[in-house]
């Protein structure tokens, strides 16, 4: 009895209470998609016979297609063990990266609440073992490798058996190109300022050059090129068309078309608490129209959608291009025309109000460095999506790793409030955070799920 005592008592009770909601959330998950398609491959073909190949001719994600091989041919109970460590590991790097002035138990249960939050529809658009392997674990891992960065920013000392966990965090969430992408920029840019400050250690050089070599193995795939001419039949043929400029509008399109055409409880805290911040902070007229627009354009066109139709009739039929899922919604036939842009500058507008409005909260320069970089980094991942060629036949869930930025951003916006308000905010947070939950098994065991 004193030990379970203890156990509630510790400071990581909450990291053991979101294991536990999420075991009981992925126990009722069911494989579909590409989950079914793995089973029925390995019951036929060799899983190393499958990995070269898809080297070959697919993906340079091979740690990745090697570890869903072996969840999928021999241990798949294995993987609704290990993928609620992820939620768990993903909420102890943000603790342990992002939080740097409430080192408390408050801030653990907010930050489990926030990922409680993630919409669990998102990670089961490829089938929950496809989705969650190829997303969830990765950035999960790819937080984790953060630490040496945080440990190294504070001056604390990074032990030699920790260098290894680092690396193999960083190996495999470099294994998904959005991922390594973003790390490949932080990990260089923070060795430049170490190299500047003279704090510049062994594991900072490690973790770079894994970062390149990471990059260097997925630009000289053979599979990736590959794939790329095989999708451009398959999804977007007039995708060869397009030109460099064509495919940059595409990709502002796509980065703020989930968060318009979805309600996304993650988005909705990030710009509440942007918005809440300037509004106490500031009386400028102008900043706090800037915090309002990111959060009107998340609730205009999917919670007030009906409203938005009855006020403003012609803004919602320029944004109908939003309200499409796994279609093409710019191409040869509307691309010249003018109303095919306004979703595009309303997307660039409210992007710019991101930037002004982070800035605003962190006030300091040297304060807004890292969040600007997170809020970028986020931005890019899916902006980058737009000189892809499916863009649009990945859906949804390559705004994964942006929305866990607007995550990250949450946290480190709250950090800089007081302990009352923090403690206000997590109430609410709870509140909400349990109606999600209900949802969430309603979606896992299949009733919502389309």
């Amino acid at each position: 009895m004193s030990k379970i005592k203890k156990l509630f008592k510790s400071h990581y009770f909450p990291f053991v209470l979101l294991f536990i909601i999420m075991l009981i959330l992925t126990t009722g998950k069911k494989f579909f998609h590409d989950d079914s398609d793995l089973f029925s491959h390995f019951s036929e073909n060799p899983m190393m016979f499958w990995v070269r190949n898809r080297y070959l001719y697919w993906t340079s994600r091979i740690i990745i297609e090697v570890i869903l091989g072996l969840f999928a041919s021999r241990v798949r109970w294995l993987w609704k063990i290990t993928d609620p460590i992820m939620y768990v590991l993903l909420g102890f790097a943000i603790y342990r990266v992002f939080v740097t002035k409430h080192n408390n138990k408050t801030m653990i249960w907010l930050i489990v609440c926030l990922v409680l939050l993630i919409p669990q529809k998102l990670l089961s658009e490829a089938g929950w073992m496809a989705t969650s392997l190829n997303y969830l674990w990765p950035v999960a891992f790819g937080v984790f490798s953060l630490i040496p960065i945080r440990k190294t920013l504070d001056g604390e000392k990074i032990r030699w058996f920790e260098v290894p966990f680092y690396a193999i965090s960083l190996i495999f969430a470099e294994n998904m190109e959005q991922v390594a992408a973003v790390l490949f920029t932080v990990y260089l840019l923070f060795t430049i300022y170490f190299v500047a400050k003279r704090k510049l250690n062994f594991t900072i050089v490690i973790m770079l050059l894994l970062s390149i070599a990471s990059v260097v193995f997925i630009l000289k795939c053979p599979g990736n090129s590959a794939r790329a001419d095989a999708e451009v039949a398959n999804w977007f043929v007039d995708y060869p068309m397009y030109n460099k400029i064509d495919q940059a509008f595409i990709g502002l399109y796509s980065t703020m078309q989930y968060f318009i055409n979805h309600f996304n409880p993650i988005y909705l805290v990030f710009t509440l608490s942007l918005m809440i911040t300037i509004f106490k902070r500031y009386n400028n007229i102008a900043y706090r129209a800037i915090s309002i627009i990111p959060f009107f354009m998340g609730i205009a066109f999917n919670i007030g959608e009906h409203l938005t139709f009855y006020l403003f009739a012609g803004l919602h039929s320029a944004f109908s291009c939003f309200q499409t899922e796994n279609r093409i919604y710019l191409d040869v036939d509307n691309l010249t025309q003018v109303s095919t842009y306004i979703p595009v500058f309303c997307s660039i507008v409210t992007l710019a109000c991101f930037v002004v409005s982070v800035y605003l909260v962190f006030r300091e320069k040297h304060k807004a460095v890292i969040p600007l970089l997170i809020l970028c980094a986020g931005i890019c991942s899916k902006f980058i999506m737009g000189f892809i060629v499916t863009v649009f036949a990945s859906s949804n869930r390559t705004s994964f790793i942006f929305m866990i930025c607007m995550l990250i951003l949450s946290v480190m916006i709250l950090d800089q409030t007081s302990e009352k308000t923090l403690k206000k905010c997590l109430n609410i947070l709870i509140i909400w955070t349990i109606f999600t939950v209900i949802n969430h098994f309603c979606i896992c065991t299949g009733y919502m799920l389309s």
